[in-house]
């Protein structure tokens, strides 16, 4: 270790990885890396950035993240350059809390021009826009960000073309994302085929530097009512299947209302060493169809089916999970329902008692 330049371990220290373990190294490495570490645990800035509604036609706000005061000025952001600040978030239309929060700049060119500029120096970020949001400021934020590919999770709003345009420089363009939230509002996504494609290129891209995960998640106010609006095609599902079975990413899915059927997904060829069982579970909350796909090292694929209103696909290699156990691929649809049905990944669900399963075989 002492061979290796002080300027080196900078960049690791400065490194996500050690956010929260410079007091550890402080205490148990020698001299130059414990006075490295004392001087990034006091120095180091993590914290979101907000521009919220009703503090006039341009604010800028910050919250501090973790062990420091959040009044800090734009000037003190600048000064401690990209080693000892990071952004986690960019939130656009969000309510904030004057006490845990403070204004940064007023002037949209102090953000464009020098907080920026310093922000996307450590990628990722998350890009989000509430629901409060008019359209107007929707459209002027994409404008801002045309041009900026650093983000890990979008959630983007539809406003027209305008909103394709930037969602398709994004797929081009960012290598760093890794969850789609595609929000409706203001207007729904329509369902038509660039959209559609939009979805099946983000799902089996090969170029994102992290494969931990790909997430797709439609939002439509009405589902069952909203015929013209985006919805989980076959052609989604087959993307989503693909990069489950030929790829090790760790997590793979799409949710949103349902545009395909049970007979499609039946229709999928099955690879030689995959599984698939199908059953229909009755639960307080309604009905829900659901197919799985599995296979021996202990991966799974999943298909629901909420009551013909909301569909749910996820992929997963997580080999610690579940065994390969035949008469445990039947799920309780309480907890079956509760974990897909926001969009979000949550526990794996435990299988139920024998005398809660559905008899898919009747």
């Amino acid at each position: 270790m002492d061979s290796v330049p002080i300027s080196f371990w900078e960049e690791i220290f400065s490194n996500d990885t050690l956010a929260w373990q410079f007091h550890e190294i402080e205490n148990n490495f020698p001299e130059p890396w414990k006075t490295l570490a004392k001087k990034y645990a006091s120095k180091r800035l993590h914290f979101n950035v907000s521009f919220p509604p009703g503090h006039g036609e341009w604010s800028c706000w910050m919250e501090i993240l973790r062990g420091h005061d959040y009044k800090k000025t734009l000037d003190y952001i600048l000064a401690l350059g990209r080693r000892y600040v990071r952004c986690r978030s960019i939130t656009i239309g969000e309510q904030i809390d004057p006490q845990f929060a403070t204004e940064i700049c007023r002037r949209k060119e102090d953000f464009t021009d020098k907080l920026l500029p310093l922000l996307i120096r450590k990628p990722p970020l998350n890009l989000a826009f509430w629901c409060q949001c008019p359209r107007e400021t929707v459209v002027a934020y994409l404008d801002i960000f045309q041009h900026t590919f650093v983000f890990g999770s979008l959630d983007i709003p539809y406003c027209g073309q305008q909103s394709v345009d930037f969602l398709a420089a994004q797929l081009s363009n960012n290598p760093f994302l890794r969850i789609l939230y595609l929000v409706s509002s203001i207007d729904p996504w329509p369902h038509t085929e660039v959209n559609e494609e939009l979805v099946v290129q983000f799902l089996t891209s090969e170029k994102y530097v992290s494969e931990e995960e790909r997430r797709v998640s439609i939002h439509s106010r009405v589902y069952e009512q909203d015929e013209s609006a985006l919805k989980v095609t076959l052609k989604m599902v087959k993307a989503a299947f693909d990069k489950w079975y030929q790829s090790e990413i760790r997590r793979v899915n799409v949710g949103g209302p349902v545009g395909v059927t049970m007979e499609e997904i039946l229709s999928l060829p099955v690879p030689e060493d995959v599984e698939r069982t199908e059953a229909v579970s009755m639960g307080s909350e309604g009905n829900a169809s659901f197919v799985r796909f599995f296979r021996a090292e202990g991966s799974c694929l999943m298909c629901n089916f909420n009551e013909g209103l909301y569909f749910y696909v996820e992929g997963i290699h997580q080999k610690t999970q579940l065994p390969f156990n035949e008469a445990d691929h039947y799920f309780d649809f309480e907890a079956d329902s509760e974990w897909c049905s926001d969009g979000y990944y949550k526990e794996w669900p435990e299988p139920a008692h024998d005398d809660d399963r559905s008899d898919a075989s009747s």
